[in-house]
């Protein structure tokens, strides 16, 4: 066992020297971020930061949703890390399923950009099947509880304060510049935000979310709120959708609509894609909170989080007039080029074009109307579909390959 230690000690130490030209770019000044801030790339609904984990380069998406760090476990068992005390631990996620995983039980150290962390309880989930193979681990809540974060989506840059007075040295001057003031609530490890939510002209109701820095989506609906509105028989023009790797807990059915409006703060904002669940399990079925508020919502402002006194700081950004795309694809393409090379099918919308072309979940393409799209990095496949209205896919089914076509048309109404 010594042996084994002093040799793991030794591949750390190599890690972590030829890493350590890259930890120093990272903190590098950018001339579009100001001094002491933190890259970040807004890719797909998703905050991403580069970081080293015991002397291994890696991608984490930010999650205020999530608590801890945690490791994706392709990642993990691709390269080599020094922790041998793990055990298994059934948990569930945002799908229906509970799954066994391992928690690291050694200590873990990682850094993002100038700042180094130590934590353990570490779980690794398998979290490329449903993010893509940019992701190697998620950041959570705990590593900025006693801090003031500002997050920029436009600029692409996080910046922690000690106080709410380093950012506003005179927040009745911030209010002129159109900066509103939202009081939080701390449940266990959860923030919730005070959200008015209006589906259309016959329900609507204000009550507390998941500020969920993790979720890509805008509005993401309790089974229960759900029930309780009886929106599956209330909303007229409602898709549904169906995946494999929803979350954590894998398979999920979600019911996707356009909201009338929510309200945040000083401001509200119209025409919102919305989603409602109906699981019995699972991270969406909790009565403790309505749902999840996304990167869907946040990322039309700037923002800052002051965990310190429970404030969140909002003001528009020149995305906040811009209205929603509205969805046309009919299925959920998943970035999967390194480790699978192919875009793979996530999910389907019942009787979408797609799913009526025979497309089916986990269906790798492989080209698009003859693009050899395995060459694109995840920064350049990013809006890919925005001006195609039609889809010749050459595809991989269980081996064997397929050409599928179908055009592209809205599937909902704009109110």
């Amino acid at each position: 066992m010594k042996l084994k230690t002093i040799f793991f000690n030794l591949i750390l130490f190599f890690l972590l020297f030829i890493n350590g030209s890259q930890v120093l770019a990272q903190s590098q000044p950018q001339d579009n971020i100001p001094d002491g801030a933190v890259p970040i790339e807004f890719i797909g609904n998703h905050i991403y930061v580069k970081t080293v984990t015991d002397g291994v380069p890696g991608t984490l998406i930010f999650d205020t949703g999530a608590y801890n760090l945690s490791l994706d476990s392709l990642y993990y068992q691709n390269h080599v890390f020094p922790y041998f005390d793990l055990v298994k631990y059934r948990v569930g996620g945002a799908g229906d399923a509970m799954v066994t995983i391992d928690i690291i039980r050694d200590i873990v150290h990682f850094s993002v950009a100038d700042t180094s962390f130590i934590t353990r309880l570490v779980p690794i989930y398998s979290l490329k099947p449903s993010l893509g193979d940019y992701v190697d681990g998620m950041i959570g809540l705990k590593f900025f509880l006693n801090e003031v974060l500002e997050v920029n989506y436009e600029k692409e840059y996080y910046k922690t304060y000690a106080s709410i007075s380093e950012k506003f040295k005179d927040f009745e001057a911030a209010k002129k510049n159109g900066w509103s003031k939202i009081h939080l609530i701390k449940q266990d490890k959860k923030i919730l935000i005070p959200v008015e939510v209006c589906v259309n002209d016959s329900i609507y109701f204000t009550k507390n979310f998941v500020l969920d820095l993790g979720s890509g989506n805008q509005v993401s609906i309790n089974s229960p709120i759900a029930v309780e509105y009886d929106l599956v028989n209330n909303i007229e023009d409602q898709l549904v959708f169906y995946s494999n790797h929803d979350g954590i807990g894998g398979g999920a059915v979600s019911y996707t609509f356009n909201g009338a409006s929510i309200k945040i703060g000083d401001y509200k904002i119209n025409d919102v894609p919305m989603s409602y669940s109906k699981n019995k399990s699972g991270g969406l079925s909790v009565t403790d909170w309505a749902g999840l508020l996304g990167n869907g919502i946040y990322s039309k402002f700037n923002i800052c989080l002051d965990f310190n006194n429970l404030d969140l700081y909002i003001q528009p950004n020149s995305s906040f007039k811009k209205p929603y795309d509205r969805y046309k694809l009919g299925f959920a393409p998943l970035y999967r080029s390194q480790t699978l090379k192919a875009w793979v099918v996530r999910g389907l919308f019942k009787d979408s074009n797609a799913e009526k072309a025979g497309l089916q979940i986990d269906d790798r393409i492989v080209k698009i109307n003859g693009e050899d799209i395995i060459k694109l990095s995840y920064k350049e496949a990013r809006g890919y579909f925005d001006d195609i209205n039609h889809l010749d896919l050459d595809i991989i089914r269980a081996g064997e390959p397929m050409k599928i076509s179908f055009d592209l048309e809205p599937m909902l109404k704009v109110k």
